[in-house]
C-alpha cells in the first residue's frame, strides 16, 4: 500500500496548469520563528537544509533562508515576538502542513529525537516510512521517505492547509491561479476528512476542511509565529499582477522593490493566507 502510494506521488507531477510564467516550479515557504537558533537547528541540522544566507528585514528583523531542492525555506524572526496560535492540524485556519521528500528519513529521525522536541509519529517500515514531527514552534513537517524514486522527486514540496470553505478554496486554486485539481480523497490521518489536491509547478498543494470551531491563523508573515505564506517566483511580477487582477484575486501589497534582489506582490486567499509573487531585479 505504501510503496503504491509512494509510485502515485512520483507520477502525478508530470501535471502543471498554471499559467503563469514561472521563474522555477518549486513553491517557496516563508515561517516566522520564536526561537532563532533552535529553528536554525531543526531545520538546517536535523533536516539538513542548506543553509544560503540572511537578508534584514525592512520591518526590523531578519530573514534566515534554507534550501531544499530548489524550494527556499525562509525563517524570519522580528525584533518584536508576534503570539504563537496553537491547535492540532484541523484546529486552526490556515497554513498547516509542511512536508519534505527526504531519502535518509533514519538519519532525520535521529537527529530531531536528538533536539528533544516533540516524539515523532513514524507510519509503515524499512524504506516506505512517512513521518510526522514537530518544530521547534510546533509546526507540522511530514517527511516522505523515497529512496528508490528519481532523484527530481526529491524536488516536490507539499504545502497543507486547514480552510474553513473547500469549495471557494477549490475555485481560488482553479480560477485565481490557475492550478491543476487532482482526485480528492477521504483521508485516514485526519481523521476521514476529504483532501483536495492542486499541482502548481512542482509543488502539490493539498487542503481539507476545518473543524466547526476552527479559529483562523492567517494575516501578514509578521503578525503571528508560525507557518505564514507561500510565494511563486515568477519571471515578471508585475505580469502576473495584470492576470490576477482580471482574475479578481484581492491584492494586499501592489507590486515593489525587496531592497536589490526583487521585486515582489502580496495577495490573499480566501481564509486570508497570504501569497507571495516574486521576481529577482
Amino acid at each position: 500500500m505504501m510503496l503504491r502510494f509512494l509510485a502515485a506521488f512520483v507520477l502525478i507531477y508530470s501535471m502543471s496548469g498554471a499559467t503563469f510564467d514561472f521563474a522555477k516550479q518549486t513553491l517557496d515557504v516563508g515561517l516566522t520563528v520564536g526561537d532563532v537558533a533552535k529553528s536554525r537547528a531543526f531545520y538546517g541540522e536535523a533536516l539538513g537544509l542548506k543553509f544560503i544566507g540572511e537578508l534584514s528585514l525592512p520591518n526590523g528583523g531578519t530573514m534566515f533562508r534554507y534550501q531544499h531542492g530548489t524550494a527556499v525555506i525562509k525563517l524570519s524572526h522580528y525584533d518584536n515576538l508576534p503570539p504563537k496560535v496553537a491547535g492540532q492540524i484541523t484546529d486552526v485556519v490556515g497554513l498547516r502542513l509542511m512536508t519534505f521528500v527526504i531519502n535518509d528519513i533514519d538519519r532525520v529521525l535521529s537527529a530531531v529525537k536528538a533536539q528533544k522536541l516533540s516524539e515523532p509519529k513514524v507510519y509503515g517500515e524499512d524504506k516506505a516510512k512517512i513521518a510526522f514531527v514537530a518544530d521547534p514552534d510546533g509546526n507540522i513537517i511530514e517527511l516522505l521517505n523515497v529512496e528508490s524514486a528519481p532523484e527530481e522527486a526529491r524536488d516536490r514540496m507539499q504545502l497543507g492547509f486547514t480552510v474553513s470553505d473547500s469549495e471557494k478554496t477549490r475555485e481560488f486554486y482553479t480560477k485565481v491561479l490557475g492550478f491543476t485539481e487532482l482526485p480528492s480523497k477521504k483521508e485516514p490521518l485526519l481523521q476521514g476528512a476529504t483532501k483536495y489536491s492542486f499541482v502548481g509547478g512542482n509543488t502539490l498543494i493539498k487542503f481539507w476542511a476545518g473543524d466547526k470551531t476552527a479559529k483562523t491563523d492567517t494575516g501578514k508573515p509578521s503578525s503571528a509565529i508560525g507557518l505564514r505564506y507561500i510565494t511563486v517566483v515568477v519571471k515578471d511580477v508585475d505580469e502576473a499582477e495584470k492576470i490576477l487582477d482580471q482574475r479578481g484575486a484581492t491584492i494586499v501589497i501592489p507590486p515593489a522593490d525587496f531592497g536589490r534582489t526583487a521585486r515582489i506582490m502580496f495577495i490573499t486567499d480566501p481564509d486570508g493566507n497570504w501569497i507571495e509573487f516574486a521576481s529577482r531585479r
